[in-house]
């Protein structure tokens, strides 16, 4: 899953079709570069964050086992670029 923000408020429950890319700057083959998304979601929960802004947290329904393996792999990268092992 995901959180995101967003101008709505959406009820706990409430099913989502998202679509969105990941950009990975540190993949190493092109084709891993850029991967688009369009995903089926339920929502978790929805919190006012800021005035008018809400944050959800969604739960992917539809998601095959290597768009899963994508985005863990960006996290991780992603987590050791901003975080280096000293």
């Amino acid at each position: 899953g995901m959180a995101l923000l967003t101008n709505l408020e959406s009820p706990v429950d409430s099913l989502l079709s998202l679509k969105f890319t990941i950009i990975n700057n540190a993949a190493f083959s092109r084709e891993d570069h850029r991967r688009n998304f369009e995903l089926d979601a339920q929502v978790r929960y929805c919190v006012l964050s800021e005035k008018k802004t809400y944050r959800l947290g969604v739960v992917f329904l539809n998601i095959l086992p290597s768009e899963r393996v994508y985005i863990a792999n960006y996290i991780k990268i992603n987590a050791l670029i901003r975080n280096p092992i000293a």
